[in-house]
């Protein structure tokens, strides 16, 4: 079932992520990790990346940006996994944002691809089996 909401009705809402991605020992699960993350508005996370980088970048409407403090980071693994509000799927785990050089930064933020933006895709592809 797809929730029809804009992503901005979820920021400061806290959602589960899951994945089967690195953990902090290097290596991948062999069990589903979850974790809870706080939603923030795309301008926020716009500010926050350039906090980290120094760059300007504008995050379009397609993505839900995430964080936790102290940090929990998607991982190689991760890519894929569902972004859970309450039982719907929001969002689909695309990776972290900025790309930096020196790789892990506890501020990146958690990028994912919103479901909503592409619920009528997902409509049409489901409504052709």
């Amino acid at each position: 079932m797809l929730i029809y909401q804009p992503n901005s009705a979820y920021v400061g809402s806290k959602v589960i992520v899951a994945g089967w991605g690195t953990g902090n020992s290097g290596s991948s699960s062999s069990i589903l990790q979850t974790t809870k993350l706080n939603i923030i508005s795309n301008t926020e996370c716009e500010r926050v990346i350039f906090e980290i980088d120094g760059e300007k970048y504008r995050i379009h409407d397609k993505f839900i940006c995430s964080i936790k403090k102290p940090f929990a980071l998607l991982a190689d693994g991760d890519s894929g996994g569902p972004l859970f509000f309450e039982k719907y799927v929001i969002g689909i785990s695309q990776g972290t944002c900025p790309k930096l050089e020196i790789g892990f930064h506890p501020k990146k933020t958690n990028m994912h691809s919103s479901v909503n933006h592409y619920r009528y895709f997902i409509i049409h592809a489901v409504n052709m089996y």
